[in-house]
């Protein structure tokens, strides 16, 4: 679980972490501003998904190697807290790795 804040609530907070190709990522905002959003950014800087800070995706990644989930804030008059958890969803998980520092 991470447990976070854009300060100030324009700011945004970048996560990497190593994927594997065909492997099915659940993103599950357990709290989070509607004034902010998250987007997920394949190894190609292509967008994989994004939606409100407030709902959840999940995501299949195209292939091997290093994504970037992007939260971005839009409230200029106050911070946004946050907290989500990634779960694998795929039929055999395979082990994230770069969660639980802002990059």
């Amino acid at each position: 679980m991470i447990d976070s804040n854009l300060t100030p609530g324009l700011e945004t907070d970048l996560y990497r972490f190593t994927g594997s190709a065909g492997q099915r990522l659940f993103f599950d905002s357990r709290a989070g501003g509607s004034s902010a959003t998250w987007t997920l950014y394949g190894t190609n800087n292509q967008t994989i998904d994004s939606c409100s800070l407030t709902s959840d995706f999940t995501a299949t990644l195209p292939g091997d190697g290093t994504y970037i989930l992007y939260l971005n804030g839009n409230n200029a008059s106050g911070n946004i807290n946050y907290s989500f958890q990634v779960d694998d969803q795929s039929d055999v998980p395979v082990t994230n790795s770069g969660f639980g520092t802002v990059q």
